[in-house]
């Protein structure tokens, strides 16, 4: 069973919010300068998780995509907002495909965040997490 949540952030707005679902972030939100993804995601067989972000701008980034093997989970500890999630950030060292599992930390995701940036923020941003 997948049971995310996710800290979406731009700028210094975190949002949680449950997978599969929209999320709109108000007029007045500004430009997107940075966008980080964190997921905490309890799931057997990892290499089963495909897991992307749609901005308003109906460009769809590919986060992470049959990576982790026969392992389990993506984040460590409670699948919610307190754990150690799986942090998807263009600046980190280690790409996402060159990890193991439970992916605890901060991983560059497979496809780059900053398709992103200098889109307004304001409008309807999608995180998909599909189990194949």
């Amino acid at each position: 069973m997948i049971d995310p949540q996710v800290l979406h952030g731009g700028a210094s707005s975190w949002f949680c919010i449950a997978a599969n679902a929209d999320f709109v972030l108000a007029g007045g939100a500004g430009t997107v300068t940075d966008v980080d993804v964190r997921v905490p995601i309890n799931h057997t067989w990892d290499s089963d998780v495909d897991i992307s972000l749609t901005g308003p701008n109906a460009v769809t980034i590919d986060l992470s995509s049959d990576n982790g093997g026969t392992d389990d989970d993506y984040g460590s500890g409670n699948a919610d907002c307190s754990g150690t999630p799986t942090v998807f950030d263009d600046e980190a060292v280690t790409p996402v495909a060159s990890g193991t599992a439970p992916f605890a930390g901060s991983y560059s995701p497979e496809m780059a965040l900053s398709a992103f940036d200098g889109i307004p923020a304001a409008g309807s941003w999608t995180l998909n997490i599909a189990d194949d």
